[in-house]
């Protein structure tokens, strides 16, 4: 028999196919009732089981009758489906076999990828477009990272400038207000030129740092 006849065999098959699940799913919550999860085949092995007996009108229970035809039985493409993990398990893949790319990171999976472009080799659960998609956005989130802290130093530099002004403003008040002459006291003359003596030197020392 033609492998596209079969192909279209195996379509018509699954189209069929019942969803199996196990029985009395719908009145046990941990059988399955409201929790997909759950939803599960289990062989009934009841004595009175109306679906191990396989009554008209039961649920369905698994059957060779529902499998694929053997020639393209596990065939994706008329090919055999191989996990790839990396670069090298790749190489390794003959005419006749279809890869599918592992649960890996972006970086391996775009290297996988470009490999595959140049061994002529097709790659099944992969959407190039999808991915390149998904690089932009990163690269645009990154970016947008980047400018968000670049406005926050600057913010940060300007507010240390700031500061840095103002404490300084306060410094020279101060030193203004130290500077200030105040009328002596008779008894006090000596102690007053000793005050004087030590303002001018601060005031040297200032000029010389500023020097």
């Amino acid at each position: 028999m033609d492998v596209a006849k079969l192909i279209e065999h195996r379509k018509l098959i699954k189209k069929r196919k019942p969803k199996f699940i196990r029985q009395d799913f719908h009145k046990i919550s941990s059988l399955g009732k409201g929790r997909k999860k759950k939803q599960v085949w289990r062989k009934s092995k009841g004595r009175h089981s109306k679906v191990r007996q396989k009554l008209k009108g039961r649920r369905a229970m698994p059957g060779i009758g529902y499998s694929s035809p053997r020639l393209i039985r596990g065939t994706i493409r008329r090919k055999k489906p191989v996990i790839v993990h990396n670069v090298h398990e790749l190489s390794k893949l003959g005419k006749h076999e279809i890869a599918i790319i592992a649960s890996v990171g972006l970086k391996k999976k775009l290297d996988i990828i470009k490999k595959a472009a140049e061994l002529k080799i097709e790659v099944a659960n992969i959407d190039e477009k999808k991915i390149l998609e998904k690089i932009e956005k990163r690269k645009e989130k990154k970016e947008r990272i980047k400018k968000g802290e670049e406005e926050k130093k600057k913010i940060q530099a300007s507010k240390d400038q700031d500061k840095a002004k103002k404490e300084e403003v306060k410094r020279d008040e101060e030193e203004e207000k130290k500077m200030i002459i105040k009328p002596v006291e008779p008894g006090e003359e000596i102690k007053h030129q000793e005050h004087i003596k030590t303002k001018e030197k601060i005031v040297m020392k200032k000029v010389a740092v500023e020097k």
